[in-house]
């Protein structure tokens, strides 16, 4: 079965063992997180799977934001080259069929640009998970649909 997750992780490095055990007790396909926190001289792998990040912005050598995605190894799949300022991060997966998904963090402190968000989404060839976004907390799993992104920043996946 193929499951792809969302989660707005809050430090990949403060999360760590929580991620290990999601990985390894449900070993989804993809799985999207925004607020990384990792720095650019940073890199943290994962048993079982291909890791893919856009670093953090710092502000006096604070990490804010920052997205990832991990693919497990047994999918075929590449990196997508992305032109933008945006937090953000692309691959294409082969799945059932082949998709494009894309981990965007939007900092609540950052204005909206809808022009830098379109750009984005153009750039990314269909199909692409637009219409849904998976969330992993603690305790449960959800899924809800989404229809534009969130007015105070969170992480979206496309």
């Amino acid at each position: 079965m193929t499951e792809f997750l969302q989660w707005n992780i809050h430090s990949l490095q403060a999360s760590r063992e929580e991620l290990d055990m999601l990985l390894s007790h449900i070993q989804p396909s993809v799985i999207s997180l925004q607020e990384t926190f990792l720095k650019g001289n940073k890199m943290i792998t994962f048993k079982g799977y291909s890791s893919f990040h856009s670093f953090a912005s710092e502000i006096n050598g604070t990490p804010h934001g920052g997205s990832a995605i991990l693919v497990n190894l047994s999918l075929p799949h590449i990196q997508l080259n992305l032109h933008t300022s945006l937090q953000a991060v692309a691959i294409r997966v082969s799945c059932h069929k082949t998709i494009t998904v894309c981990s965007i963090y939007l900092p609540p402190s950052m204005a909206f640009n809808a022009n830098n968000f379109n750009d984005l989404l153009h750039q990314l060839p269909p199909p692409h998970t637009d219409n849904w976004r998976f969330q992993f907390t603690q305790h449960s799993l959800g899924m809800h649909k989404i229809g534009s992104p969130r007015k105070d920043g969170g992480g979206h996946s496309y």
